[in-house]
């Protein structure tokens, strides 16, 4: 896995991603690994060396992708439409996993009550209308000694432009 912002995908790239995802070449020594760490659940970052595993840590707590969401870096056609595979498998293998391990749990469901309360202390608050031209007030300010000279000529197109329209 590569941080998207820096790669530069390529065919050879995404069919090998492909691959990997479909193919789970290294499950058994993925396996073993965590059965020596005593680990049921959790990301491993690894590597190959000489065919073998090379683990640097598991991560017992991941973020697992980002779901099937549209990407924010734009990639070639072609290549977009095998990464859209790759996700595609990886993410129904995924839930499979999950599927054959709520099928394997003992003993019925556990139901989860959340307290009112809890829901209510967690909403979001909305921000007053202050508050926003607060923080747009922070974020132009060092801007405006490139602003303000540019703002006169502007405000002025834009008045003939309303007149003409009749708004």
């Amino acid at each position: 896995m590569l941080k998207h912002t820096a790669t530069e995908f390529s065919l050879p790239m995404v069919l090998e991603e492909l691959d990997y995802v479909s193919q789970n070449p290294h499950e058994q020594q993925l396996a073993e690994i965590f059965k020596l760490a005593r680990v049921e659940y959790g990301r491993i970052d690894y590597a190959i060396k000489g065919a073998k595993v090379q683990t640097w840590e598991i991560n017992l707590n991941p973020t697992i992708g980002r779901g099937l969401r549209p990407r924010t870096k734009e990639i070639a056609p072609e290549l977009d439409a095998i990464r859209r595979e790759v996700k595609r498998c990886f993410y129904e293998r995924f839930e499979r996993a999950w599927k054959e391990v709520q099928a394997s749990a003992a003993g019925p469901p556990v139901s989860i009550r959340i307290d009112p309360d809890t829901v209510s202390a967690a909403t979001v608050n909305t921000l007053s209308q202050n508050q926003i031209l607060n923080g747009m007030r922070r974020v132009v300010r060092p801007a405006k000694r490139l602003i303000e000279p540019l703002s006169s000529p502007f405000l002025q197109v834009l008045g003939r432009w309303a007149r003409r329209s009749g708004k």
